[in-house]
């Protein structure tokens, strides 16, 4: 069976009985609840016995319950919003965990995810296919702009030409554009992945441009779009998506992509933007 299948399609392309069906009924309307269970306690909520759960495991082609498992938090992850985390911050229990204190060390920990998850030779690629590309096209929606438009600075300041697409409509604008395949899309969208990104970036792919994604599994079906898929963890006790670390790595893709220029057109180019912000008087202390 293709690894790459999601819990939903393998239970769609299996013959199942009745009461396997049951099971994965069961473990999909209680995701919340059931992606954090171990064997024994997974079997027990479904109200089956251990070997069954093992069998339907086997049967959907799994390697084994921590491949299963895996499956179902990557699952939790893509439906959870961050209304659903922040709610546990604002009852009583939730008070007395969340603080200054811990914000840093979720966002610590979303940084040392960033590294775990991301390969220096991937990071480069894509530096390498911005710096080819004809123009970078970056998509993204709502939360995801901010560090979208961090990303469009950066591309200013070396002089690569670039367009941000934003907002509902997105891929009807996509459409109007018309990518080329000498050029580059980098999308952003995070957990359940929103659905114009999704299909704006399908038809992006249909026509020969490629994709770079950046959001928060490897196991969803942007990433599989995409020619390059970097990770970055949204999570965290904040009212909606922490961006602490997706901001990290657009600022880590630059000094790659800053690294692919030669030394002297760097020099040169930031010698201008310098000449510009002296000229437009920007600064009260004049850059020397």
């Amino acid at each position: 069976m293709n690894q790459n299948l999601t819990l939903s399609e393998r239970a769609e392309q299996t013959k199942l009985t009745r009461a396997e069906e049951k099971i994965v009924e069961t473990v999909m309307n209680n995701i919340g609840e059931t992606a954090f269970l171990n064997g024994a306690q997974l079997a027990n909520f479904c109200g089956v016995s251990a070997s069954l759960v093992t069998r339907l495991i086997q049967k959907l082609g799994y390697d084994g319950f921590h491949e299963f498992k895996r499956e179902m938090q990557e699952i939790y992850r893509q439906e959870v919003t961050p209304y659903d985390i922040y709610q546990k911050h604002l009852s009583a229990e939730g008070k007395e965990s969340s603080s200054i204190h811990q914000f840093i060390v979720e966002n610590m920990e979303n940084l040392a995810a960033l590294e775990q998850n991301n390969s220096e030779e991937t990071i480069d690629a894509v530096a390498r296919a911005i710096h080819s590309a004809d123009k970078v096209y970056i998509l993204a929606m709502f939360a995801s702009e901010s560090p979208a438009r961090t990303l469009a600075h950066y591309l200013d300041r070396l002089n690569i030409s670039h367009q941000c697409v934003f907002d509902l409509g997105l891929s009807k604008k996509i459409e109007y554009l018309q990518p080329k395949p000498e050029d580059l899309v980098i999308a952003f969208s995070f957990q359940g992945i929103l659905k114009e990104i999704y299909e704006a970036c399908s038809y992006i792919v249909r026509n020969g441009t490629p994709v770079v994604s950046i959001t928060d599994t490897k196991a969803n079906r942007l990433t599989r779009l995409s020619e390059y898929s970097l990770t970055v963890s949204v999570s965290g006790s904040v009212f909606d998506y922490s961006h602490v670390a997706t901001t990290a790595m657009v600022t880590l893709l630059a000094n790659r992509l800053a690294d692919t220029f030669d030394p002297e057109y760097l020099s040169s180019r930031f010698d201008q933007i310098r000449s510009e912000w002296k000229q437009k008087g920007l600064f009260l202390n004049t850059p020397k």
